[in-house]
């Protein structure tokens, strides 16, 4: 969680020979027409991460890799999945977040989402030479907090953890298959991903 575990991450999957390298995690909305647990695929972050400064110049957007992303998109569409593309702002704080702020940069610049990964995933990657994309859930909505529970101190807009586990993980899950049949199809990656896709689908059936 957050840009220097991520800096790290994305250093050591280079050092392993990783040349394509995806987000898939969690994001709060900043808009109440986003559909909890529907997604929101990254096509630029606002760097206030911090990390990212290391390797890009300030006040650049950081942006992912084009065609990663839209054959990505286009997987999670094919599969029914609700996603939306757009704007994120990448934080490096988890507990402490200016409401008010956030809320305007939606109404002025369409930022649809808060998260702490994206920039430095994008930057460290473009760097690098790497491909990157970046998938966020959404768990929160900071502009509809009064409407869920607050269960982690200073951080609005939680939704219940039972709602959590038993409609987000089913989201994620749906989420990553479709990301997985975007890697299988790459003529390099397709003995592996095929394999790990046949493993997901005996987990899925076993869990039944």
């Amino acid at each position: 969680m957050g840009a220097p575990l991520t800096e790290c991450v994305v250093q050591d999957s280079y050092s392993m020979g990783v040349k394509n390298i995806v987000r898939l995690g969690t994001t709060g909305s900043l808009t109440k027409d986003i559909p909890m647990y529907s997604f929101i695929a990254t096509i630029g972050a606002l760097r206030h991460d911090g990390t990212s400064d290391h390797y890009l110049p300030i006040g650049v957007v950081a942006v992912p890799d084009k065609n990663l992303h839209c054959e990505i998109v286009r997987s999670l569409k094919m599969n029914r999945i609700n996603v939306r593309e757009g704007i994120s702002y990448t934080t490096s704080t988890r507990f402490k977040e200016d409401v008010s702020t956030l809320l305007e940069l939606n109404k002025k610049d369409k930022v649809l989402n808060i998260e702490m990964e994206s920039a430095t995933l994008f930057a460290v990657s473009d760097v690098l030479n790497m491909k990157s994309a970046s998938i966020s859930m959404v768990t929160d909505c900071l502009a509809n907090e009064g409407e869920l529970e607050n269960v982690e101190g200073t951080l609005v807009g939680v939704p219940k953890y039972q709602n959590y586990f038993d409609k987000g993980l089913t989201a994620l899950i749906s989420a990553f298959d479709a990301i997985l049949s975007v890697f299988s199809l790459m003529p390099a990656n397709n003995p592996i991903f095929t394999k790990l896709q046949k493993r997901l689908i005996s987990a899925k059936e076993s869990s039944k």
